[in-house]
């Protein structure tokens, strides 16, 4: 056995070396501890009386060899740790164990042994493969809004860290500062419902957008709860709207309606949302809507 592989997990085969094998007329008993002290075993073969096994070096590996050990004996480590704690333990790298509420590993040659589940092994890998697609399809339909919401984040980044996003707040209050608080909610929202074109993953708006809204609503005396409102407004129910959203365009390519017949549906129903956001926005602003 290759013990560099072996201890960079290179190697797929240790069970052809670790454990219980038949050596000549002899059982070599194979196990790997590098902390523990020493190590002994203890089976049906030596009446359960410890037999300490050799330390190779300081591989961390300990051998020992029985000539008493037969196939079908059960058997057990006892480890001893660095400050003495004895541990008994079964074999890893066992190729059989006693039933529950036993812990024993039990000797079996497996050199003779075959398997018999071919047609089951054929059976997984194509479930496995069906199930790895899925996977991988759904990795694919995330990757865009994973890189939106990236692009958002250095968008915003950059805007903070080049010292943007205060005369951004600084202009848009000067330009808003002597329209109605109303006036000045629905600007946001207006903003927002054209902003989710571009940037369809809400995340994403959420990370370019709130930094500057949240400051802007501060210095308008607008409570930050109607802004948050606003943003949501914009984002939400527009999803249904825009053609640059790629899971409404899924579902319409499900459900196989064109994108014009699509739209002669909503767009009387986005002028009925339209009227009852802006008076939620009306009410919010009266009210002094949220508890911030």
């Amino acid at each position: 056995m290759n013990r560099q592989d072996f201890y960079d997990g290179k190697l797929f085969d240790a069970y052809r070396y670790m454990g219980a094998h038949k050596d000549g007329d002899k059982i070599r008993f194979v196990t790997y501890a590098p902390r523990a002290s020493r190590i002994s075993i203890i089976g049906e073969f030596n009446n359960w009386n410890e037999e300490f096994m050799e330390q190779d070096a300081q591989s961390g590996f300990f051998l020992f060899y029985s000539d008493k050990a037969k196939e079908g004996q059960m058997y057990k480590y006892c480890i001893y740790g660095p400050d003495g704690n004895r541990q008994e333990h079964c074999d890893p790298y066992g190729f059989e164990m006693e039933l529950r509420p036993g812990a024993c590993s039990i000797i079996r040659d497996i050199t003779t042994y075959r398997f018999n589940d071919r047609s089951w092994m054929q059976m997984r890998s194509v479930g496995m493969e069906d199930a790895i697609n899925m996977i991988l399809d759904g990795m694919r339909g995330a990757f865009v809004g994973a890189l939106i919401i990236g692009v958002a984040r250095a968008v915003q980044w950059t805007m903070t860290n080049g010292g943007l996003i205060d005369p951004l707040v600084h202009g848009l209050s000067s330009l808003m500062g002597s329209a109605s608080a109303y006036v000045s909610t629905v600007g946001m929202f207006v903003v927002n419902f054209f902003i989710n074109a571009l940037i369809p993953s809400g995340s994403g708006q959420a990370t370019a957008v709130m930094p500057i809204m949240v400051p802007l609503a501060d210095m308008l005396n607008i409570t930050r709860q109607t802004a948050v409102l606003a943003f949501q407004f914009g984002d939400g129910i527009s999803n249904t709207f825009w053609f640059t959203n790629g899971t409404l365009l899924i579902y319409l390519s499900l459900g196989k309606v064109p994108l014009k017949s699509w739209y002669k549906f909503i767009l009387p129903l986005h002028g009925m949302f339209l009227v009852l956001q802006l008076v939620f926005l009306f009410v919010a602003v009266q009210t002094g809507y949220g508890p911030f």
